[in-house]
């Protein structure tokens, strides 16, 4: 969301300005503008409505920059998410920005920066740099460590901006500081404790996968031992087809980072769709069953194929002989025959694909079976 809030002269009055505009919008916020002032015909930005609440700094009581810019600008925040919203805000505190042209160029560089979520000064910056591990001291020492001055140094040397979410630089600055980061998050989780929702601070995002020690870090962010004495505010997947088939109400952090695991590596082997198909398929109801699911992805055998081929390559295979297929052809509904040997043979249709479990499922023991096997 980008509104430019525009006046003439001295007046008093504000003509909003919606963005991307057309010309013929433009036209009619200039035609009330004239009511306002004739004499004064330069226009002037009183204010600035946005997403980003960093870029009224460099709009306000500036002359109206050109239509076709601006409208870039405005696509760019709409297509942003939140991650890369804190990015984008953080990037225009660390640079020198002189003008729209480099306000443009950070929201198409936005890949350049590394965001830390949670580091907001010097001491936590510190913190931070002796938990990854950048900076490794014995832990006899740690307790006697002026976290600070290792923060104000290491801020010194590479320069970047602390912002009220977190702490940003370049990543060509950043070294083996990015060590933890190189993974494409999966899951987007905001926490909050009571103390926090006490103080008003807002919730701390967690980008999962994580290593150990960004784990860790959070939890010290967050001062917890543990994630369940945390609230999830909210989480999300980043693939949105998954957010469709993942429980993801009030999940534990725990078994998310787990799911997180696992679905990097799925990811990474190219099995997206076939995982897909499964949970379409199973429809698990926690986050327990996805994990499982995961787990057992190998159990299952991804079709590429539709109803009505299913059906011919079953009669092919059971006749031998393709000349009857097409003499069949015309007079077999073969897309309801291929639907009954799909269900027949265990494979399940979706909108991904269709998966068959070529491996058996272990059975549940139940309490009293394994009671009277004592």
């Amino acid at each position: 969301m980008l509104i430019l809030n525009l006046t003439r002269g001295d007046s008093g009055i504000r003509v909003p300005l919606h963005l991307p505009a057309t010309p013929a919008d433009v036209g009619d916020v200039y035609a009330k503008l004239d009511q306002i002032s004739k004499k004064e015909k330069l226009t002037r930005i009183a204010s600035v409505v946005s997403d980003s609440k960093f870029l009224e700094r460099y709009f306000r009581d500036k002359l109206l920059d050109p239509l076709d810019e601006l409208n870039e600008l405005a696509e760019r925040l709409d297509g942003m998410d939140e991650q890369q919203l804190l990015t984008f805000e953080g990037a225009l505190n660390a640079e020198s920005i002189n003008g729209l042209e480099d306000i443009l160029h950070i929201a198409d560089s936005l890949e350049d920066y590394l965001f830390i979520h949670g580091v907001t000064t010097e001491k936590e910056l510190g913190e931070f740099l002796v938990a990854s591990g950048y900076k490794e001291f014995s832990e006899a020492v740690k307790p006697y460590l002026d976290y600070a001055a290792i923060g104000t140094e290491y801020y010194a040397e590479r320069g970047g901006a602390f912002t009220v979410d977190g702490y940003i630089l370049q990543r060509s600055s950043a070294q083996a500081l990015a060590a933890e980061e190189k993974k494409e998050p999966i899951f987007r989780v905001n926490l909050q404790t009571r103390e926090m929702r006490l103080q008003r601070v807002k919730p701390l995002m967690l980008e999962l996968p994580a290593g150990e020690t960004r784990m860790s870090y959070v939890k010290n962010a967050l001062n917890i031992r543990d994630f369940s004495e945390a609230t999830v505010e909210s989480a999300y997947c980043v693939n949105r087809l998954f957010q469709q088939v993942f429980p993801l109400q009030n999940p534990d952090v725990g078994l998310l980072a787990e799911l997180a695991d696992n679905l990097s590596k799925i990811q990474a082997q190219g099995d997206e769709f076939k995982l897909l198909s499964v949970l379409s398929a199973k429809k698990p109801a926690t986050l327990e069953d996805a994990l499982r699911l995961t787990e057992e992805l190998d159990a299952y055998e991804f079709l590429h194929i539709s109803e009505e081929d299913y059906g011919k390559a079953v009669l092919l295979e059971l006749c031998g002989d393709e000349e009857i297929l097409d003499m069949l052809d015309g007079f077999v509904d073969w897309q309801n025959f291929g639907l009954c040997m799909m269900e027949q043979d265990g494979v399940i249709s979706t909108q991904y694909g269709a998966i068959r479990r070529v491996e058996p499922e272990q059975p549940e023991q139940k309490a009293g079976m394994q009671l009277q096997s004592l």
